[in-house]
């Protein structure tokens, strides 16, 4: 490839914006991606950097746990096969009823979090209808303040931005109809034996396989702007085991085969789409009842643990407005928003 005799490489990350070294990660992977043997010459010719960024995008890369082998005076290959994300590839695997839904689907190789990427562009050119998704996340969060640990470019985290006209009567069920919605996605996958986990979790057996997080914000008697935050296990790496505090499994596990990425991006960005529609509409009622099928611990004893206190019983479903209903042995009902409360089964 001839260069411009005038062209000045960037020989450091720092000064390369952003924009620039997310593009260049992921076409540097691009062109690894056919385990072939490059030179960081030649990649430094392809991506219009200098051979000193090419290497300090390796080792940024590496450090993620990416499987780049380099062979000294020879060049860099993947060592095994790795799938990038691609917005028009999710975009292309769409429900054709979604595809207009959807403004925006934003791919990003790195970020603090695609819920806070979103919510700092809510005030600049709204949010409604946005994906972002993300190679990987420096700040992922899960419930009650815990990180949420993903393998970076080997899992699925990403965030769908929607605007409700008004406030649902029952928006505090919306991050268990949301559970609905991917756990359908799942099963268009043929993933089977995928439950819910009160109130946001996705597990088979007792193994985590992804969670969900809702952020929702606006004026009490205005409109209501919410994102969703979805992140699924596809591939864990080793290295990550000891970060995660309960038990966990993930779809290349539970299916014995490689997961597209894309497609189930964007199988759950049709179903979650379709479910914001009817959400708007007739709240968490429209799922009540497959939200109650789909719960593991409907009908069974359990204790709950809050600042409140401990509470047993067992469990008899959802209230309309998404509260966990637990009936005691005194045949009380107690009501449960998802806040600090803790949530075990009862050996």
């Amino acid at each position: 490839m001839e260069m411009p005799t005038n062209t000045k490489f960037p020989d450091t990350l720092e000064s390369i914006p952003d924009t620039v070294s997310n593009q260049s990660r992921n076409r540097l992977l691009a062109l690894l991606s056919n385990g072939e043997l490059t030179s960081g010459t030649v990649l430094g010719e392809r991506l219009n950097i200098s051979r000193a960024a090419v290497h300090k995008h390796v080792q940024a890369l590496m450090r993620q746990g990416v499987p780049i082998h380099r062979v000294p005076g020879r060049g860099y290959r993947l060592s095994q096969y790795v799938q990038l994300l691609d917005s028009t590839l999710i975009r292309g695997g769409l429900d054709a009823d979604i595809t207009n839904q959807l403004s925006h689907i934003t791919v990003l190789q790195q970020v603090d979090s695609t819920n806070n990427w979103l919510l700092k562009r809510q005030s600049q050119s709204g949010i409604h209808g946005h994906v972002c998704a993300a190679e990987a996340q420096s700040k992922g969060r899960g419930r009650r303040g815990h990180d949420w640990v993903a393998s970076p470019y080997r899992n699925v985290m990403f965030s769908v931005g929607w605007e409700f006209a008004a406030w649902p009567e029952s928006v505090t069920g919306l991050g268990l109809a949301a559970s609905v919605a991917v756990v359908r996605a799942l099963h268009r996958l043929s993933v089977t034996g995928v439950g819910i986990k009160w109130p946001n979790d996705l597990i088979i057996g007792d193994a985590k396989l992804g969670g969900i997080l809702i952020d929702v914000n606006g004026e009490s008697a205005g409109r209501c702007i919410s994102v969703l935050g979805i992140g699924i296990n596809v591939q864990l790496a080793g290295s990550d085991a000891g970060l995660i505090d309960q038990p966990y499994t993930d779809l290349n596990a539970v299916t014995g085969m490689v997961t597209d990425r894309n497609q189930l991006i964007a199988l759950c960005c049709s179903e979650i789409t379709r479910m914001l529609g009817r959400f708007g509409a007739l709240g968490f009622q429209a799922f009540r009842a497959e939200w109650e099928r789909m719960h593991v611990y409907t009908g069974r004893r359990v204790r709950l643990v809050g600042h409140r206190g401990e509470v047993r019983g067992l469990v008899s479903g959802a209230s309309e407005f998404g509260a966990l209903l637990v009936v005691d042995d005194n045949g009380h009902t107690h009501r449960f928003l998802s806040g600090d409360v803790r949530l075990r089964l009862e050996q």
